[in-house]
């Protein structure tokens, strides 16, 4: 699990920094290349990709009853996806909360913002639904929707199943969402499906480059 998140966390931030320049390439920005901000952009992907096994990992080894709930996740389906959804939210958060504030900062010079714990804290509540609702989908999907043998359908399938683990992550998120913020559902899904462009580039180039990063699994 610990090899498997960190080789998550290092092709998504790659991969996801690498995306991010595209898609402001393709929006026609027009800004210098700023290599820590290609950094910085793609820690949220990596931290999307890996929180949830990363957490996971740690539970394990602080927790031998939460061991036997991995172990046995199909009859503990809840306990499983609950428990390491909150782990994963924590992480998430403390990663891509700290990456947007330095963004933030470094791009309004003589304006940085003071953040605090209560910001993190805020910012963990709101992804909660979303780090337990993502991976429980996806597994459900990927498990459920058969392998084609076509490559073009394969690729679709892949997409397919991030864009079901997205909009899942997003309703069991909307309970609090809809409390703290008044948002609607409607909204929440809306927003998300006009990102989908950049979700299918960030997706394409974080798979293109994990074949050379193989090595951290074995």
């Amino acid at each position: 699990m610990l090899k498997r998140g960190l080789f998550l966390f290092t092709t998504g931030t790659i991969g996801g920094g690498i995306a991010a320049t595209i898609s402001a390439g393709l929006r026609g920005d027009g800004k210098p290349f700023d290599l820590a901000k290609i950094a910085l952009s793609g820690l949220p992907v990596g931290a999307q990709l890996s929180s949830f096994p990363l957490a996971t990992w740690a539970l394990v080894k602080a927790s031998p009853k939460f061991a036997e709930i991995v172990k046995n996740k199909e009859q503990h389906p809840f306990k499983y996806y609950i428990t390491g959804g909150i782990g994963a939210a924590a992480i998430f958060t403390a990663i891509t909360y700290t990456a947007q504030a330095t963004l933030h900062n470094r791009e309004t010079k003589g304006k940085k913002k003071t953040y605090k714990a209560s910001d993190y804290l805020d910012a963990f509540v709101d992804r909660v639904g979303i780090s337990i609702g993502f991976p429980a989908m996806m597994d459900y999907v990927q498990d459920n929707l058969p392998m084609p043998k076509n490559s073009l359908a394969q690729w679709a399938r892949g997409h397919f199943c991030v864009c079901c683990a997205n909009v899942a992550g997003r309703i069991v998120a909307y309970p609090i969402l809809r409390y703290r913020h008044g948002m609607k559902l409607t909204s929440i899904i809306k927003n998300y499906l006009k990102n989908t462009p950049n979700v299918i580039i960030t997706g394409d180039t974080v798979a293109t480059i994990r074949p050379a990063f193989n090595f951290m699994l074995q």
